[in-house]
């Protein structure tokens, strides 16, 4: 998760794109379409920190609902315990695979230097080739996995507030008749948009988010805080990224009136939180808590023409 900003803010995305062929070519439609890239949060100093800018709901939440959209049928299983997961994993059939996620990041033993990841969210793929294998978006394409005993010891929901205390498996398959329409799509990603950053706003985050991180690092020794703020700002980043191909594209296909303020807006978050990112590696405090209130004005703002644009 921490290793490319792409992985890192699409590590469900990838994860499907892994267990089933083709979805590469939507991958980013696919992870916004999950809401996952609309609305902020922060949860402090909660979990080493490492939710102190974070989604305001996650992939996890929204894609059983929306991966019909793009001919997806999911087989959802929630488990109590990792080694109930293990089983089904390694009952899979021989070409069957499942997504397993969000899972605890640092205890996937086969990632070099796992314990780096702390608390991170993570999603995997995992295939039965004779062996079964897992596929991993940092990197690893078919670690094979040696027994029950081995895969549970990996699977740990533990400081990952997004799994709601349970192991999550999806089979995924093909919806053999499903006919595309990228239209339907991308009126979907407005509407989980228009309602992510909206409701955000509503319950105190959004904007707000950048006021609590504000308050923060102005209390709180930087050496507790500025390693996972730098890190989720550049998830930030790649997610305003996102979002600026969203509105690209419906202005394009016409499927709404977009403001062109709404353009600008998106342009200065990525600008700012650089700003931001840099004054952390540079220890420039007064510039930090300065750019959290400019981003919490861009965030508020953008929230606000989000929800006037209809579809």
């Amino acid at each position: 998760m921490y290793i490319y900003n792409g992985t890192g803010a699409m590590c469900g995305s990838y994860a499907f794109a892994q267990a089933l062929a083709g979805l590469d070519k939507c991958l980013h439609w696919l992870e916004m379409s999950s809401g996952a890239s609309f609305g902020i949060a922060s949860l402090g100093g909660k979990f080493g920190f490492s939710r102190i800018l974070t989604v305001f709901r996650d992939f996890s939440s929204g894609i059983d609902s929306s991966a019909s959209l793009f001919g997806i049928n999911i087989e959802r299983k929630d488990f109590g315990s990792p080694y109930e997961a293990a089983r089904v994993l390694f009952a899979l059939g021989e070409g069957e695979c499942a997504v397993c996620g969000p899972v605890n990041m640092s205890l996937l033993s086969y990632l070099p230097l796992s314990y780096q990841y702390r608390a991170a969210d993570h999603f995997i793929t995992f295939r039965r080739e004779k062996l079964l294998h897992v596929s991993d978006s940092e990197g690893v394409s078919a670690f094979c996995i040696s027994s029950c005993e081995e895969l549970a010891s990996m699977l740990s929901v533990k400081d990952v507030p997004e799994a709601e205390g349970r192991i999550t498996l999806r089979k995924l398959s093909r919806n053999a008749g499903h006919v595309y329409s990228f239209g339907n799509v991308l009126a979907q990603i407005m509407r989980a948009a228009a309602e992510n950053m909206c409701g955000a706003e509503n319950c105190g985050q959004g904007s707000g988010a950048f006021e609590a991180i504000s308050k923060i690092t102005a209390d709180t020794k930087p050496v507790k805080w500025s390693v996972p703020l730098s890190i989720n700002l550049g998830h930030y980043q790649y997610r305003k990224y996102l979002a600026g191909m969203l509105i690209h594209a419906v202005n394009e296909q016409k499927i709404a009136r977009v403001p062109e303020k709404l353009h600008a807006l998106l342009h200065e978050a990525v600008h700012n939180a650089g700003m931001l990112r840099f004054a952390v590696r540079r220890k420039n405090y007064k510039a930090i808590g300065e750019l959290l209130m400019i981003l919490s004005a861009i965030e508020k703002e953008t929230a606000s023409y989000i929800e006037k644009v209809k579809t």
